[in-house]
């Protein structure tokens, strides 16, 4: 699971420089990247078996509340994390200046960051539990971000910017990874289908909350306001897992 969020992120690294590129030429011109997909179809169609399946699975081993509060997890990081592609080209090019091509390559560091990290997860998970990787990822995806809104220098930007592509490299394989354990093979398909619909709508909604902040307080302000959200949500879900530790001793 943290090799497929890293290649996620990989392709990232890829396209945005690419569509940052032929923004240079129009604003349409970027769109032209999802061609690419045309170039995989019929690598899919040959290499791709339909898996055999199985009955119907009910949901009767799940622990509901766990996995809810996984997928309100998710909603939140994504909202979070996807203020980096959603608002970032605007500050760097309104506020710091970057032509189109320049802000496509910036952004990619934050990709990258968040897919190397991935590639480690596997690690990390061998010394921290999914509790402690959820506090850590959202704790450095809201320092990078606050960091981010604090300054207009470039170079802090950029370390911002690595900050929080690490806290969300953490934070995407982990949630898939803990969905996973909790279920048995023959439902892990429903239950991560829930985690793709709380990622998919948190980015849905990540630029729709922002835009009132951004029309009132400026995107320096965005990047605040969303940082302080990750770091309440660590601090919030560290609390209330040490709570729930002292409850059962």
């Amino acid at each position: 699971i943290g090799l497929q969020a890293a290649f996620t992120g990989f392709g990232g690294v890829l396209f945005l420089p690419l569509g940052g590129t032929l923004a240079d030429i129009g604003w349409h011109a970027p769109f032209a990247v999802y061609f690419a997909s045309l170039l995989i179809l019929p690598f899919a169609l040959w290499g791709i078996d339909e898996p055999t399946k199985a009955t119907a699975a009910t949901l009767d081993w799940v622990q509901p509340g766990i996995v809810r509060q996984i997928y309100v997890l998710a909603l939140l990081q994504m909202i979070v994390f996807y203020i980096g592609p959603t608002q970032i080209p605007f500050l760097l090019q309104n506020v710091i200046g970057l032509a189109p091509s320049l802000t496509g390559y910036v952004v990619a560091l934050f990709t990258l960051s968040s897919a190397l990290t991935s590639l480690q997860y596997a690690n990390v998970r061998r010394r921290l539990d999914e509790r402690a990787v959820t506090v850590l990822g959202f704790a450095l995806l809201g320092l990078g971000w606050f960091v981010f809104g604090l300054t207009q220098s470039l170079w802090v930007i950029l370390c911002g910017m690595v900050v929080s592509g690490i806290g969300g490299g953490l934070l995407g394989p982990n949630f898939a990874a803990w969905l996973a354990g909790l279920a048995p093979a023959h439902a892990r398909g429903r239950v991560l289908s829930g985690l793709s619909t709380s990622l998919f709508l948190g980015q849905f909604l990540s630029p729709i909350l922002a835009q009132p902040f951004v029309s009132t307080i400026g995107l320096d302000g965005v990047f605040k306001i969303m940082g302080g959200l990750s770091l309440t949500v660590a601090l919030a879900f560290w609390f209330l897992n040490r709570s729930a530790r002292g409850s059962r001793s």
